[in-house]
């Protein structure tokens, strides 16, 4: 059972911080578009754009940044 709990807060730990950046990202990636000079002249097109490729890289850092805190606190079994 106590194997049962490491890696459940293992799992969940990934899942927040994986979240966690993935959410700042991409709340950066957007407002920092926002408030960039010459937003006037800026089409749906090229708005969506930014927004998909911003959506995109923060789920790759997201994934990435879950699976490197999963892979650094998963509990370790000592084979005999």
């Amino acid at each position: 059972m106590k194997a049962i709990g490491k890696r459940a807060l293992a799992l969940l730990a990934s899942s927040l911080f994986g979240t966690t950046l993935w959410l700042a990202i991409f709340i950066a990636i957007i407002v920092g578009f926002e408030h960039l000079p010459g937003q006037q002249d800026v089409g749906v097109i090229d708005r969506a754009l930014v927004e998909g490729g911003g959506f995109i890289l923060a789920g790759m850092l997201g994934v990435a940044a879950a699976v490197y805190v999963l892979h650094r606190f998963r509990p370790r079994t000592n084979s005999k």
